[in-house]
C-alpha cells in the first residue's frame, strides 16, 4: 500500500560517497557493509547480510552539483516569469527525489554487516562498558513496531496518517522556504536588472551625444573646407587663364571643367551675398568667365578662318557642283571636327543657354553665355556667308535662266528644292559644331531667333528668306493661275504626308520649311494677287447692256447663263479653294469675303441699270438667278455653312425652308392689316421681323453667309409681290392688265429661261406668286366687305384694338374708345397732379429757382395735400377730354383708313389724326385748364380769391364774360393742342407698330410694360414738341383783368416773354414737366390699352 519509506523508523544516517569512481555504464554500487578483507574470498550466502531496498544505482543519487543549463533570455517580463516557473519546478522535483534518497540512505544504514561484529570484538578491550549489537539492542523495539499494526489497528492508522501530515507538513515548509528564497532572488536579479540598464542607457546617451557632435564637427569642417575652396580657386583659374598659351585650353577637356568650376563659384557667391567680399569674388569670378569664353570664341573664329583660307578659293574657282558640295560641306565638316575638345567645349557653352532643341534656359551668368552664344553664331555664319556665296549667287542665277528657258514654274520647282537641300545640309553643320537640333520657335530667346538675326544672306535652318524673297519677285508679273499651281505644288509636295513610308529627317525638314514658306510669304502674296484679280475683273468691270439679259440655259448647265462677272467670281472661288487649304479657304475668308463683296456690288449696280433701261429683264429675278449661282458655288466648295440639299433645288432650299407657314401668314396678315411692307414683315430666318435691307456695303465677313440669304430673300420677296399683283389684277380684268393667260404664259417664259434645268425653283416661286395673289384678293374682298373679321385679326401687324366686329358700324367701338380713353385721363390726373402744380408755379413766378425748391416750399408751407390743389376740376374735366382725345383720334384713323383702301397710314396721317383729336379737346381742355391754373397759384389760406372750382367759373365769366374771361388764352390752346397730340398719338403708334412689326406679334399680344414705355417715349416727345405754347397759355390764364392785365393778345404775351427772358422764357419749368410726363403718359397709355383689351 505504502513505499517502503513509510515502514522504515531507522534514524537516516549521512551515506559516505563512493571512495572509487565507476566507469562508463550502469552497474550496481559497492555494498557498504563489504568486508575490509575483499581477499579472503567470497561471502557465504549464509553470512551474507540482508539486501536492503533501492541498492541500485540511480543516475541522480550523487552529490555532485546539477549540470549547468543556459536558460533562454526573457524578452518580456511573460517570458522571464515562465522561465523562473520552469526552474522553480525543476528545484522542488529534485529536493523531493533527494529526500526520497536520504530515506533509502537510512535504511542501508541500518543493515549492519558482519565486518562490524568483528570491529567490535577486536575492539572490545577497549570499550569501557560490553555493548549489545546494535540489531540486538533493538529487536524488542522492532518486535513491537511490527506487531503494533495487528496488536492495535485503530492507533497504527492513526499513526500512519499522524506520519503522513508531518511528513507533509515538513514537505509544505520547505516548499515556502524554497519559494521565498527564489523570490528574493528573482527581486535581487530584477533589481541588478535595472541598474545595469539605467547605466546601460546613460552610457547609450552619451555615446550618442559624442557621436553627433563628430558629426557636426565633421560636416562643419568639410562645409569650411568647401567654402574655402570656392575662394581659392580664384587665384588658380586667374593664373590659369593668364599664362602664356591659354588660348590652346580651348582645344582641351579641361576647359570644360574650368567652365564648370567657375559656375559653381558664381553660383555659390550669388547665393551666399552675405558672405565675406561676395560681391568682390562674384565680380572677379564673372571676369574670369567672360575671359575664358572669350578664348572659345576667339579659338572658334581661328579655326574657321583657317578652314576658310583652304576651301573659300576652290569652291569659287570650281564649276563643278558636285565639287562645290563637296568642299562646302564634306571637306568642311571633316576639318571643323578635326579637333581636341573645341566642339564639345562649344556644345558645353550651348547648354548653358539653350536645350537640345534650342529652347531658352535660365541659369548661372546666363546674360554672359547668351551673349557668347550670339559672338559664335555671328562668327559661324560670317564666315559661312563668305565661303557660299558663290554658291548662292549660282542659285539665283540658275533659277533665273531656267525660268527664261524652261517655265516659272519648273524653275521655281528646282530653285526650291536646291534651296531645301542646301538648309538641310547647314542644320546638319549647326547640329554638329553646336550640337542643337533647332526648332521653329517665336521666343526671340530661342536659339532659331538668335541664328535668324545673325543670318546675313546665306540659306541656313533660320534664314529662309532670300528663298520667298526671289520666289515673289518672280511671280509678281505672272498669272494668278500660275502662282495658284506653284502654291498647290509647294502644299502637295512636302506638307501632305504619305503614311505608308517613314519619314525622314530631310523630308521632315522640308515639311518644316514648307510651311513657314506658305503661312509667311507665300499665302499672303497670294492672298493679295487674288484681291488685285479681283478688283480688275470684277469690281472694274464695265456695264454691258447687252450682258444684262438673261439667257437661256446652255447644255443643262445652271451657271451657263450668269452675269459675266458673276462667272469670273466663280472662277476665282474654285481657284482659290483648289489651291488653299480648306482650313484657310472656308468661313471668313477675306479674299473669299471680298470676291462675293465686290460680286454683289456688280449685281446691285446691274440692277439699277436694268430698271433705268428698262431692257425687258426683270431686276428680282436677275438677281435671284445670280446670287443663287453665287450661293450654289459657295456651297458646293464647302465654304461657309454646309447643308444638305438636292442636286436641283441647292441653296435655293436653304432660303426656302425659313418660309414657314407661319411665315406666310404673318407676311400677308401684313397686307391686310395694312401695317409695314412686304420686305420687313417677311423673309426673316427666324419669324421675326427683317433687318434693313442688306447692301454690299453693309456686309461682314462674320456674317456674309446670312446677309447673302437675306439679300436672296429681299429679291424673291420683291419678285414675288409683283407678280402676285399681276396675277390679282389679270384675274379681276383691271383695264389696261393683260388677260391672265398671257400673264401666266410670260411668266412661264420667264421662269423657264432663267431656270430651266431647275424645275423645282420654278414651282417654289410660282407657289409663292399664288399666295401673294390669293392674299391680295383676300385684302380687296375686305375692303367691299365680303372678308370675314377674324381672319384679318391673325395679321401680325393689325391694329385689333381699332376694329370693330359688331354689325352696327363704329358706334359701339367709339364707345370703347371714349370709355378706355376717360379711365386714362383719371389715372392721368392721379399721377400727374403732383408734378403739374410744381409746373404752373414755376411758370408763372419768379419765386423758386428749382422744381426741387418749389416742391419743399409747397410741403412746407402748405402741407401735402397742397399738391392736389384744384384736382376735383381737372379729374372730371381731364377725364373727359382725354376720352375725348383717344374717342376723337381712332375715329379719324378709321376714317384716314378707308380712304387709304386698306393701305397702312403714312406718319402725316398718324400725326393728322392727333391733331384732330387734340382740336377736339380743345374747347373743353381749355376752360378746365384756366380753372385748374387759377386755382393752382391763388394764395393759401385767408388770403384765396376762389373757394372752389364753381366759384372760379362764376368770378371768371363775371370779369371779361365767358369767350374773355372763361376762354382766356384759347388760341395758343389751339395751337398746343394740335401739335401736343398730334406728336402725342404719332409716336406712340410708330413704336407700337415697330414693335408688332419687329416680333411678328399682334398688338394686343405687346406686353403692358413695352405699352406704358412706348407712352411714357411718347408723353416725352408731346411735351418737347408743344411747350412753349403751354408757357404762353399758363401766362395768360394766370393774368389779371382790366388795368392788372399785363397781355393783350397771344401774340404780344409771346413777345412779351421774349424780351423779359429770352428762349430760356419758353422753356421755363421744363425740368418738372418731362419729369412729370414720363410717368403721366405711361400710365395713361397702359390703362386705356389694358382696359381696351378687356372691354374686348
Amino acid at each position: 500500500m505504502y513505499d517502503d519509506s513509510w515502514y522504515s523508523f531507522v534514524p537516516e544516517v549521512a551515506k559516505t560517497a563512493a571512495s572509487t569512481v565507476q566507469n562508463a555504464g550502469h552497474r550496481r554500487k559497492e555494498s557498504l557493509l563489504q568486508q575490509p578483507n575483499s581477499s579472503q574470498g567470497t561471502i557465504q550466502p549464509s553470512e551474507a547480510p540482508e539486501p536492503l531496498s533501492r541498492l541500485l544505482e540511480d543516475p541522480r543519487d550523487n552529490n555532485d552539483p546539477p549540470e549547468p543549463a543556459l536558460a533562454r533570455r526573457a524578452k518580456s517580463y511573460s517570458d522571464f516569469y515562465r522561465v523562473v516557473r520552469a526552474q522553480l519546478a525543476k528545484d522542488a522535483h529534485k529536493k523531493r527525489e533527494e529526500r526520497k534518497r536520504r530515506k533509502d540512505k537510512s535504511l542501508e544504514a541500518l543493515m549492519i554487516a558482519a565486518n562490524v561484529d568483528n570491529w567490535l570484538a577486536a575492539n572490545v578491550d577497549n570499550m569501557p562498558v560490553p555493548r549489545r549489537p546494535v540489531l540486538d539492542q533493538y529487536n524488542d523495539q522492532l518486535l513491537e513496531a511490527s506487531q503494533h499494526e495487528y496488536l492495535s489497528p485503530a492507533d497504527h492508522v492513526e499513526s500512519i496518517y499522524k506520519d503522513q501530515l508531518e511528513l507533509t507538513e515538513r514537505h509544505l515548509d520547505a516548499l515556502i522556504v524554497d519559494t521565498n528564497a527564489s523570490l528574493d532572488l528573482l527581486t535581487t536579479l530584477s533589481n541588478s536588472f535595472q541598474a545595469v540598464e539605467t547605466q546601460t542607457t546613460s552610457f547609450q546617451s552619451q555615446c550618442e551625444d559624442l557621436i553627433d557632435e563628430q558629426k557636426r564637427l565633421q560636416k562643419l569642417a568639410d562645409d569650411v573646407g568647401t567654402d574655402l575652396y570656392f575662394y581659392t580657386y580664384l587665384d588658380n583659374v586667374t593664373r590659369r587663364l593668364n599664362a602664356p598659351g591659354a588660348g590652346r585650353l580651348v582645344e582641351d577637356a579641361v576647359f570644360g571643367e574650368v567652365l564648370d568650376n567657375l559656375n559653381s563659384c558664381i553660383d555659390f557667391m550669388t547665393k551666399h551675398p552675405t558672405y565675406r567680399d561676395a560681391d568682390s569674388y562674384l565680380a572677379r569670378y564673372e571676369s574670369q568667365l567672360t575671359k575664358a569664353l572669350h578664348l572659345l570664341e576667339v579659338g572658334l573664329s581661328n579655326r574657321l578662318k583657317n578652314i576658310s583660307d583652304e576651301i573659300a578659293k576652290p569652291i569659287a574657282a570650281s564649276k563643278s557642283e558636285a565639287t562645290r558640295h563637296a568642299l562646302a560641306y564634306g571637306r568642311f565638316a571633316e576639318m571643323i571636327a578635326d579637333t581636341y575638345s573645341l566642339l564639345p567645349n562649344m556644345h558645353k557653352v550651348m547648354r548653358n543657354v539653350f536645350d537640345e532643341y534650342g529652347r531658352p534656359l535660365s541659369g548661372t551668368a546666363h546674360d554672359i553665355y547668351v551673349n557668347t552664344a550670339n559672338n559664335l553664331f555671328s562668327t559661324y555664319l560670317a564666315v559661312r556667308n563668305d565661303d557660299l556665296k558663290p554658291m548662292t549667287d549660282k542659285d539665283v542665277a540658275e533659277f533665273a535662266r531656267e525660268r527664261k528657258d524652261l517655265s516659272v514654274e519648273t524653275g521655281c520647282r528646282n530653285y526650291l528644292k536646291q534651296t531645301f537641300e542646301r538648309a538641310y545640309n547647314e542644320n546638319s553643320l549647326v547640329h554638329r559644331i553646336f550640337g542643337l537640333d533647332l526648332q521653329w520657335s517665336s521666343d526671340p530667346a530661342s536659339a532659331y531667333q538668335a541664328l535668324k538675326s545673325a543670318s546675313k544672306g546665306a540659306v541656313n535652318p533660320a534664314n529662309i528668306a532670300i528663298l520667298p524673297a526671289n520666289l515673289c519677285a518672280a511671280l509678281k508679273t505672272e498669272e494668278l493661275r500660275t502662282v495658284c499651281n506653284i502654291v498647290a505644288w509647294l502644299m502637295n509636295e512636302y506638307l501632305v504626308l504619305d503614311y505608308d513610308e517613314e519619314e525622314s529627317p530631310f523630308s521632315q525638314q522640308c515639311r518644316e520649311l514648307s510651311a513657314r514658306i506658305l503661312t509667311e510669304h507665300l499665302w499672303v502674296f497670294t492672298d493679295d494677287m487674288f484681291n488685285a484679280e479681283t478688283t480688275k475683273t470684277i469690281t472694274k468691270m464695265a456695264l454691258d447692256d447687252e450682258g444684262l439679259k438673261i439667257k437661256p440655259v446652255v447644255d443643262g448647265v445652271s451657271a451657263s447663263n450668269a452675269y459675266a462677272p458673276v462667272t469670273k467670281a466663280m472662277g476665282l472661288l474654285a481657284m482659290y479653294d483648289q489651291t488653299m487649304p480648306k482650313e484657310r479657304s472656308q468661313k471668313n475668308n477675306r479674299v473669299v469675303f471680298n470676291i462675293v463683296r465686290e460680286s454683289v456690288k456688280v449685281l446691285q449696280r446691274a440692277e439699277a441699270r436694268i430698271k433705268y433701261i428698262k431692257n425687258g429683264t426683270d431686276a428680282d429675278l436677275f438677281m435671284i438667278k445670280n446670287l443663287l449661282i453665287i450661293k450654289n458655288e459657295l456651297l458646293s466648295l464647302e465654304i461657309g455653312d454646309i447643308r444638305g440639299d438636292g442636286a436641283a433645288l441647292q441653296h435655293f432650299g436653304q432660303i426656302w425652308n425659313t418660309l414657314s407657314p407661319q411665315n406666310w401668314v404673318s407676311f400677308f396678315g401684313s397686307i391686310i392689316g395694312g401695317v409695314g411692307s412686304v420686305g420687313s414683315s417677311f423673309w426673316s430666318s427666324s419669324a421675326k421681323a427683317a433687318p434693313p435691307a442688306v447692301t454690299a456695303g453693309s456686309l461682314t465677313v462674320e456674317d456674309m453667309n446670312e446677309q447673302l440669304d437675306e439679300l436672296l430673300r429681299q429679291s424673291i420677296v420683291a419678285f414675288t409681290q409683283r407678280w402676285g399683283g399681276l396675277t390679282m389684277d389679270a384675274k379681276a380684268r383691271k383695264a389696261g392688265v393683260k388677260p391672265i393667260g398671257k400673264v401666266e404664259k410670260e411668266l412661264e417664259e420667264v421662269l423657264q429661261t432663267a431656270f430651266s434645268n431647275q424645275p423645282e425653283v420654278i414651282g417654289k416661286l410660282k407657289e409663292a406668286i399664288a399666295m401673294h395673289a390669293e392674299a391680295q384678293e383676300q385684302a380687296a374682298g375686305e375692303k367691299k366687305g365680303t372678308t370675314n373679321k377674324a381672319t384679318m385679326a391673325t395679321a401680325a401687324n393689325d391694329v385689333e384694338l381699332h376694329r370693330a366686329p359688331e354689325p352696327e358700324g363704329g358706334a359701339l367701338q367709339t364707345a370703347k374708345d371714349l370709355f378706355s380713353g376717360a379711365a386714362g385721363g383719371i389715372t392721368q390726373v392721379l399721377v400727374g397732379q403732383p408734378f403739374d402744380i410744381i409746373k404752373v408755379r414755376l411758370q408763372t413766378s419768379t419765386a423758386h429757382t428749382s422744381a426741387l425748391e418749389a416742391a419743399t416750399a409747397i410741403y412746407r408751407n402748405e402741407g401735402p395735400l397742397a399738391f392736389y390743389k384744384g384736382t376735383l376740376t381737372p379729374l372730371v374735366g381731364i377725364g373727359a377730354c382725354v376720352s375725348i382725345q383717344f374717342g376723337a383720334f381712332h375715329q379719324a384713323r378709321r376714317h384716314l383708313e378707308a380712304r387709304n383702301a386698306g393701305h397702312p397710314l403714312s406718319y402725316a396721317q398718324y400725326y393728322a389724326a392727333g391733331a384732330l383729336a387734340g382740336l377736339a379737346n380743345a374747347p373743353l381742355s381749355g376752360p378746365i385748364e384756366h380753372v385748374r391754373i387759377r386755382l393752382q397759384t391763388q394764395p393759401h389760406g385767408a388770403a384765396r380769391l376762389y373757394a372752389g372750382p364753381l366759384d372760379c367759373v362764376r368770378a371768371l365769366a363775371a370779369h371779361a364774360g365767358v369767350l374773355r374771361g372763361l376762354y382766356r388764352g384759347q388760341a395758343v390752346t389751339l395751337l398746343r393742342e394740335a401739335q401736343a397730340y398730334g406728336m402725342w398719338f404719332l409716336s406712340f403708334e410708330y413704336m407700337m407698330n415697330a414693335d408688332a412689326a419687329r416680333n411678328a406679334v399682334a398688338r394686343k399680344d405687346i406686353p403692358s410694360w413695352k405699352v406704358a414705355l412706348y407712352g411714357g417715349l411718347a408723353g416725352e416727345a408731346l411735351w418737347l414738341g408743344s411747350y412753349p405754347f403751354d408757357v404762353v397759355k399758363s401766362k395768360m390764364q394766370t393774368d389779371g383783368f382790366g388795368p392788372a392785365q399785363r397781355y393783350a393778345t397771344m401774340r404780344d404775351c409771346f413777345a412779351q416773354t421774349y424780351r423779359a427772358e429770352g428762349l430760356r422764357g419758353f422753356w421755363k419749368g421744363i425740368a418738372p414737366t418731362l419729369l412729370r410726363a414720363m410717368p403721366v403718359s405711361a400710365a395713361t397709355f397702359a390703362t386705356v390699352e389694358l382696359t381696351m383689351r378687356l372691354i374686348n
